[in-house]
């Protein structure tokens, strides 16, 4: 009888046919997780290129706004001197009516638009609202103009 003796190695450890093995299987292993990076790089690759796309169109978009803000907020500077400009004609005893009216319509259309830009950050709607006041307001102060120098009541 083969009675394991205290201390001495069993035929099972340290053999090479164990070792060989383990070599196989480790190998394996590896050879399957080269296989997974190649297969999911593609799709990681692709997934980053996606996202800083997204990120990029992202900070256009902001830039875009940011300078719309900014244009409208100079217009709405614009209509304020024209406004301005009118507020001796508009008091004068001998203006005309219809000259007195376009001055109010157009400082109601610069005070609606001053509301909606005074926001920090205003939305889409709210910045096209803003930019369309000040369109019509810009036509309402050139017809109080065109009344008030023409005199017509």
């Amino acid at each position: 009888m083969n009675t394991p003796v205290p201390g001495a190695p069993s035929a099972d450890e340290g053999s090479p046919s164990n070792d060989v093995g383990d070599d196989i299987g480790d190998s394996f292993r590896i050879g399957v997780l080269i296989v997974a990076a190649a297969i999911a790089l593609p799709f990681v690759l692709g997934a980053m290129v996606f996202l800083f796309g997204v990120r990029r169109r992202r900070a256009a978009a902001q830039d875009r706004e940011k300078i719309d803000r900014g244009d409208a907020r100079g217009e709405l500077l614009a209509l304020g001197e024209e406004i301005g400009a009118l507020d001796l004609d508009v008091e004068m005893p001998n203006a005309s009516a219809r000259g007195r009216d376009a001055y109010e319509q157009a400082l109601k259309l610069y005070d609606r638009a001053n509301q909606l830009l005074a926001k920090d950050d205003p939305s889409e709607i709210e910045l096209y609202e803003a930019r369309r006041s000040l369109e019509e307001g810009r036509r309402r102060i050139a017809a109080a103009r065109d009344a008030l120098a023409s005199g017509a009541g």
